[in-house]
């Protein structure tokens, strides 16, 4: 009996959980050498202000726990006009740029093992159907995120996250920035 209940709890645990962020490629130039920025500036090519204002906000507490100075760039592009006079000016006094860039959103449709109960024997009886399992489907998006040296139009560091959205973009968007931070640490390549 005491089996039975670990197998319906393990079943429930895996039944009931969802990915969240995940790295699904990445990418450093192989001549990378850490880089020691001054002044990081962060872009987050997002329509939504609110969402861009909480990615470039998030990324710049993270990248000052590390030590380096950020600035966000929606404060001197509130439209995005990265031809703007305010943003070049930005751009020059960096050392480096952060840009994340919004991808495809999409629905991941997941078959879980399942449990079924049913009363009967063979073809005939009453079936309960899944109780645990099944298909699941869940709202996910992609984000890029590269890093620049300053005056540079290639980048030197690019990871793609997949995240679900099941709670929303601002929820799910908002662990992003903090495992940037971390990768770019752990890559040495900040």
């Amino acid at each position: 009996m005491p089996r039975l209940i670990v197998i319906v709890l393990a079943g429930l645990l895996v039944g009931c959980t969802t990915g969240g962020t995940r790295i699904t490629s990445q990418w450093k130039d192989p001549d990378l050498v850490r880089m020691s920025p001054q002044r990081v500036l962060v872009l987050a090519r997002f329509t939504e202000p609110g969402v861009r204002r909480m990615m470039e906000d998030r990324s710049i507490e993270e990248l000052r726990e590390l030590g380096i100075r950020a600035v966000a760039a929606y404060k001197a592009l509130p439209a995005l006009d990265e031809h703007s006079t305010a943003f070049q000016q930005q751009l020059r006094d960096a050392d480096a740029l952060v840009i994340y860039t919004p991808g495809q959103n999409y629905t991941d449709v997941a078959n879980r093992p399942g449990l079924g109960a049913g009363v009967g024997w063979g073809f005939f009886g009453i079936s309960l159907g899944p109780i645990l399992g099944g298909a699941k489907a869940e709202q996910r998006t992609t984000i890029n995120a590269q890093l620049f040296p300053a005056a540079s139009p290639q980048p030197v560091w690019s990871v793609q996250y997949d995240v679900n959205l099941a709670k929303g973009a601002q929820k799910g968007l908002a662990d992003v920035p903090e495992r940037l931070a971390r990768q770019l640490r752990s890559d040495g390549a900040l």
